[in-house]
């Protein structure tokens, strides 16, 4: 039995387990109690099966189970996440809790998915994403890599040729090792736009030919990713 089986007999038995104790005992939670959604995490394939990637988590619907927060007469939605590389788990709240990183600890994995999917969305987006060639240059791929920068990664000659979850995977590798780099969000996504100018912030406001300023660029992938910096 695989992992991944294994994950989705440990949500049913947990599902199962609280509905029996809530029936018996009733609402058994504290004030602010959150029921949690199991899914798995895997850094080194990072789909929870071959349809549903974490990347893309917030496009999942086979819901099974949901985690609420309740607060101030608000439902907040959260999942329980299995990292399998790891062995431990992490919470992902969902898309639409805004994510202020100067007064909220989140898992720097929540911060990595929000930002991977916001660089897809605003570099391609939408149906055959991870297929899509540039017009202007020969950048191509869900996120646009240059086959320079993509570096037969995995042993693909460019993005375009590499599964989904290799370019997946390709994006989470970069952003992982760019903040390692920098220590700092804006800079990361900086990065993937112009390396050359990620380090100096006071460059960002000069024109990118072909493309918006670099400081445009941060502040898009920032705000479809609901993160708020300062």
């Amino acid at each position: 039995m695989n992992n991944e089986n294994k994950a989705r007999i440990k949500t049913v038995w947990v599902s199962i387990s609280v509905m029996i104790l809530t029936l018996i005992f009733g609402d058994i939670s504290p004030a602010h109690a959150q029921l949690k959604e199991i899914v798995v995490y895997n850094k080194n394939i990072i789909y929870i099966n071959k349809y549903n990637n974490l990347v893309n988590i917030k496009d999942i619907i086979n819901i099974d189970y949901k985690s609420i927060l309740k607060k101030k007469g608000k439902v907040k939605t959260f999942y329980l996440i299995n990292d399998l590389s790891s062995r431990d788990t992490f919470q992902m709240p969902d898309y639409s809790h805004e994510l202020n990183l100067k007064t909220t600890r989140v898992d720097q994995r929540v911060i990595i998915s929000r930002l991977a999917n916001a660089i897809k969305s605003h570099e391609t987006g939408g149906s055959g994403a991870y297929y899509r060639k540039s017009y202007s240059s020969s950048a191509c791929g869900a996120y646009q890599y240059m086959p320079s920068t993509w570096n037969n990664y995995m042993g693909y000659k460019n993005a375009c040729d590499a599964p989904e979850w290799v370019q997946d995977a390709r994006i989470v590798h970069e952003l992982e090792h760019n903040y390692k780099k920098y220590q700092d969000w804006e800079k990361v996504v900086a990065s993937h736009l112009l390396p050359s100018r990620a380090r100096n912030k006071a460059t960002w406001n000069k024109p990118v030919r072909g493309n918006p300023t670099v400081a445009q660029y941060v502040n898009s992938v920032l705000n479809k990713a609901n993160i708020v910096t300062a």
